[in-house]
Order: C-alpha cells, then structure tokens, then sequence
C-alpha cells in the first residue's frame, strides 16, 4: 500500500511539474516551479490521492481521451499498457517518459475520476483527478 501511494503521489507531483498551465517563477529564473496540488486522504475506509492544477483548453481533450481509455479497460490490460509503454519511446509531445497515468491507474484499486472546470478569468481549466488506492 506505502509504494502504490508514493509512486501514485510522485507521479502526480510531476504532472504538475511538467504540464501545469501556468508557472510559479518568471521566465529568467532557472529553477522552474509550477502551480497545483496533492493531496492524501482516507475515506470509506480506502485511501485516496486527489491532484489539481491549471491546464491549457487543447489539452483537456487529450486528456479526457486517454483517461477515459484507462477507465474502460482492465486492470491486466493496464499492467500490459504499461510495461509496453516502458519499451516505446515516449511521444513527441511527452516532457517524461508517457507513464505517468498508467502508474496512477495501475496502483488504483478503481477506475481513476477526473473533471475539469473553466476558469474564464485566466481562459484556463482546472484539472482534477483523484485515484481510489
């Protein structure tokens, strides 16, 4: 339980690391920092790990697509996905090696939950994931 709630929680501070919309530092600073959050909780006797963070509007889509693969195939399907995806050579558009939400997925005991919501005063999307371990 300790290592799927710490390889959960690590992916889910590099998603926002890597991909939240909008950065903590000015563009001269080397040490990038980007704005979002983690958190851990229990509830109904499980534990669960919800992150947040600001994303661009043509990246909601790609994500709603790829989440909602991971919420409709197995978890022997998910396993297979991802040692597959250790062996490839991440997409263009990846800034990590593109396993990121099948390690969240994989160590989920139940399909993981997402939304977004429209900020209309950044023309941002907050969004939202949380994974029941």
């Amino acid at each position: 339980m300790r290592s799927k709630l710490f390889s959960s929680f690590i992916e889910m501070g590099q998603n926002i690391t890597r991909y939240s919309a909008l950065p903590l530092t000015t563009p001269d600073q080397q040490q990038e920092a980007r704005q979002g959050s983690v958190c851990l909780g229990w509830e109904d006797g499980k534990y669960f790990l919800w992150c947040a963070n600001p994303v661009h509007p043509e990246d909601m889509e790609k994500l709603r697509v790829r989440l909602e693969l991971l919420r409709a195939i197995t978890a022997d399907e998910i396993k297979v996905a991802y040692k597959a995806s250790l062996r490839q050579k991440a997409p263009a558009w990846s800034k990590g090696a593109d396993i990121g939400l099948l390690t969240v997925a994989r160590d989920a005991s139940e399909p993981l939950q997402f939304t977004f919501q429209s900020d209309e005063s950044t023309g941002l999307s907050t969004f939202y994931l949380k994974a029941i371990i």
